[in-house]
């Protein structure tokens, strides 16, 4: 796989056609959307381990909440893997499940679940009582160091995919 370095008028495409897809989804369905993208640091976005994030994230999603889905759209971009699901049920309770599996998968922290109410307004963890998500870095709250950039690109990808290699050995035998 080519690392492909994505500029930044892509990333802002792919962020406004996530959100069109999301306004859809909830106008189509008239449910909560759950938006799922993969940290990645830097502008190579699409790697083997955002991928593989990404499609475990996914099936984690779709067991947790299989009965409620009604729509979904996946894709694995250039500007990094990304999917959409229209979720039957109170959007509060949708997030503090999506919480949990961010919390409690080994490769959570590397997913990035939004929840987005029927009103088009995203949920915050704080919506439901959840502290701040921390860096993978050094433990701190994240959206301090993404503000300061405490941190380059590579230093956070080598946290990704060192945990990675440790998701699969851990599976290897299963």
């Amino acid at each position: 796989m080519r690392n492909y370095e994505v500029t930044l008028d892509e990333l802002l495409q792919s962020r406004d056609d996530r959100q069109a897809e999301q306004k859809s989804f909830i106008q189509k369905y008239g449910c909560p959307v759950i938006s799922l993208t993969v940290m990645a640091a830097g502008r190579v976005k699409r790697t083997e381990s955002t991928r593989l994030i990404g499609r475990i994230a996914a099936e984690a999603i779709e067991n947790a909440f299989k009965p409620f889905i009604n729509g979904s759209v996946i894709r694995d971009k250039q500007t990094g893997f990304e999917a959409i699901y229209s979720v039957e049920g109170d959007a509060e309770d949708i997030k503090e499940k999506t919480c949990r599996l961010e919390e409690e998968h080994f490769l959570g922290r590397f997913m990035d679940i939004d929840v987005i109410g029927t009103d088009g307004i995203p949920l915050s963890r704080e919506n439901v009582g959840r502290t701040p998500r921390q860096c993978v870095v050094c433990g701190k709250v994240a959206r301090e160091c993404v503000v300061s950039r405490s941190h380059s690109a590579e230093e956070v990808n080598a946290v990704v995919d060192r945990r990675v290699k440790e998701y699969i050995q851990s599976r290897k035998g299963d």
